[in-house]
């Protein structure tokens, strides 16, 4: 089973009922957009598929209950700090590295353009002002360095924000049966923090008593080119400096008031 740890956003502070509110006006929206949709199925003897979905869109009823669901998806975003503005990740056309960063990005894809599959051809087969446009406000996160960024994430649908969590599983040798079934469920703030002190402190212990302390500062100690020597294809050491990447991502994470939601 895989493993993904993924960063909420959290609330502004201040703002923590007005946020409470706007979640439950939009559940009771939806709800109702999902009742209509029921009692439209039947007055159309229609089955429930994607499709019909699609076309029960295009009625009245429902693009008024979708326009006010928009309305309130920005008002509850706006209560919000993302993870990417807790990086300090900057963003393309509002700060000039991450604008340089994308020019480059596009530059080197005109580069690449003639070995590139169809459908890549077809993404970046436009001038810089167009891509840039429709880019206009993304992250960078690459910019920036932070033990927030995931040091192991997922292959696909996540950011790198997030965790591959699936590693832990692989250090129960290390960490415990009981502390690799907790990083299967969701921790609030707090409760993060505190898993990374005892993920941290189970890690640091067996390095003790293997004679392995080293692992422990070896991605600050060494260069890339001893790092990669000393690790080489060891698992067991791989294994081990996951716990603490692992530690060192929930701990940023959780000082800093964001929950984590475990997707498997």
């Amino acid at each position: 089973m895989g493993l993904d740890w993924l960063v909420d956003a959290k609330v502004k502070e201040g703002r923590e009922a007005e946020h409470g509110k706007l979640v439950e006006e939009l559940a009771l929206l939806q709800q109702r957009h999902e009742t209509l949709w029921g009692a439209w199925l039947v007055e159309t003897g229609k089955e429930r598929s994607y499709a019909t979905a699609q076309e029960y869109r295009e009625e009245d009823e429902s693009k008024e209950i979708l326009a006010e669901l928009e309305v309130l998806t920005v008002k509850k975003d706006d209560c919000l700090i993302s993870p990417m503005e807790t990086l300090g990740a900057p963003r393309v056309g509002y700060d000039a590295p991450a604008t340089e960063y994308a020019t480059k990005e596009w530059t080197e894809a005109q580069e690449q353009f003639k070995k590139m599959h169809p459908q890549q051809r077809a993404y970046w087969d436009r001038p810089l002002e167009e891509y840039l446009k429709d880019i206009h406000g993304y992250y960078v996160p690459q910019l920036v360095k932070s033990n927030g960024l995931g040091r192991v994430t997922g292959i696909a649908d996540v950011g790198s924000e997030s965790f591959r969590g699936k590693v832990l599983s692989w250090a129960e040798h290390i960490i415990g049966e009981e502390m690799v079934n907790e990083a299967y469920s969701d921790h609030e703030a707090d409760a993060l923090v505190d898993y990374a002190e005892r993920l941290r402190d189970r890690a640091a212990a067996y390095a003790e008593e293997k004679d392995l302390k080293w692992v422990v500062t070896a991605r600050q100690d060494l260069s890339d080119e001893e790092f990669n020597t000393k690790l080489g294809d060891n698992e067991d050491l791989w294994n081990l400096l996951y716990c603490f990447d692992a530690a060192d991502w929930a701990e940023f994470w959780g000082s800093n008031g964001h929950s984590m939601h475990a997707w498997y």
